[in-house]
Formats: structure tokens, C-alpha cells, sequence
């Protein structure tokens, strides 16, 4: 999996976030007040699709050019992990983060420190759909030399502790909202093509419930004769 070929998986991760924003309403009209009424949500909003230069834009707009700058500067590299969330740990300690801080901004210092978790947890479940969560550990937790597979892992991993929202068909949620029921019998096609790469890459897959499983578990997976031709076509 070289640099080129995660290029276009987040390319094309970012427009499957797009598509289905698109396909809901409701979500756009949640952006929209959120643009209006906290500039900083809305900026945590862009982040959760990594659509940093809109989140950087906006922010600048609004005046907060320091974490504008923050933003531009460490995006979702790794690298700056390790040194942000020892901040965040000293001015926890010194009781800075709850009485100074606003709560919108502590979840875009935890977004770029990699608690994944605790920004997946706090969103609204109308603007944290799984295909967002998932996006999060891929751009935010791992470093960008991090294989497919190591990502459905950390995925996976926050399923099973009921902290991301399940892959669930595209129907469901529309009838259903996002869950976090871990354990789901249905899941939406565009999971099943990423374990067909991360198997394709890696020798993973997944089984129907979500767990890892070797090469012989392709219980519930797309057929390779039934998915492999979209796989193709969309990297």
C-alpha cells in the first residue's frame, strides 16, 4: 500500500462521505446552522470528511486563526500526536480545559491528539454516520503508512465497545439512524468492498458480524466475482 495508492483511497473515501451527505437532508440543514450558530463545530464537522482546507477556511474567517493555523500546520499527521496530547493531559491536570476551553474546541485538540474515541463519542449521531468514524481512524488515530487492515482493526475494535456506529446498509439508516449495535447481520456494500482490499492488500477479511477473520472466514463477505469489478473501478 504505497502513498499513492492511500491518496486515492481517501479520495475516494472522502467522496462515498459526500455522496451519502448528500443523500440526507437533515444533515445539510444541521451544517448549515452549525455554520451560522458555532463556526467551531462546523470546523469539527469539515474534519470528520478531512476536508481540512474548508475546516482551516473557516476558521480563519471566523477569526480563530491560531487554531486555523494549528490545523494547517498538523492536519491529521501522526507525527504531532504524541506532543498535543501531552497538552492536553497538562492543562487537564492544571483544570484549564473544563473552566477556559470551549467543549467544540477540545474535540478538534483531541481529533488532532488521536483520541478518536472521545470525538467519535461526543458528536451529534446525526453528523458522525460510520463512514465518517471510520475516516476518523484512518486519518486521525494511525499513522498514514498504516495499512488497510490495521485500520478495520481500529474500527472494528471501536464497534465491539459500542463507541462507533455500526456499518449498517444505507437503508437502515435512513429507517434507523446510525447504531451502535455491534453484531450486525446486514452491512453496507461499501464495508464489504474495503475488507475485499484489505484482503486483496493483506490477507484479511471480515466475517458477517465484523470480526477479523482469517482466509478461510469469507462467511458473509461480497464474492470477489460480485464486488471485485467495483473494488477496481473505484481505485
Amino acid at each position: 500500500e504505497g502513498p499513492f495508492w492511500r491518496r486515492r483511497f481517501t479520495s475516494w473515501l472522502q467522496a462515498v462521505i459526500h455522496t451519502y451527505q448528500q443523500l440526507v437532508p437533515e444533515r445539510w440543514e444541521v451544517e448549515k446552522r452549525l455554520r451560522a450558530e458555532s463556526p467551531l463545530m462546523a470546523a469539527l464537522v469539515h474534519l470528520t470528511g478531512y476536508r481540512l482546507l474548508e475546516a482551516v477556511h473557516l476558521l480563519v474567517t471566523a477569526g480563530d486563526v491560531r487554531l486555523g493555523t494549528l490545523l494547517a500546520q498538523g492536519g491529521g499527521r501522526a507525527a504531532g500526536h504524541a506532543l498535543l496530547d501531552h497538552q492536553l493531559q497538562v492543562w487537564h491536570e492544571a483544570g484549564i480545559l473544563e473552566k477556559y476551553v470551549a467543549p467544540e474546541r477540545v474535540l478538534v485538540y483531541k481529533l488532532l491528539a488521536g483520541q478518536v474515541d472521545e470525538v467519535v463519542a461526543a458528536m451529534d449521531p446525526r453528523l458522525m454516520d460510520w463512514r465518517r468514524a471510520f475516516g476518523l481512524y484512518h486519518w486521525f488515530q494511525l499513522s498514514p503508512q498504516a495499512p488497510l487492515a490495521d485500520v478495520l482493526r481500529w474500527y472494528e475494535s471501536a464497534q465491539q465497545r459500542q463507541v462507533a456506529p455500526a456499518p449498517a446498509p444505507y437503508y437502515e439508516e435512513l429507517a434507523e439512524g446510525p447504531s451502535r449495535a455491534f453484531g450486525r447481520r446486514h452491512l453496507d456494500v461499501t464495508y464489504h468492498l474495503m475488507c475485499l482490499a484489505a484482503r486483496h492488500l493483506s490477507g484479511l477479511c471480515l466475517d458477517r458480524s465484523g470480526r477479523a477473520a482469517g482466509a478461510d472466514g469469507d462467511e458473509g463477505m461480497v464474492a470477489e466475482g460480485d464486488g471485485g469489478h467495483r473494488w477496481q473501478a473505484m481505485f
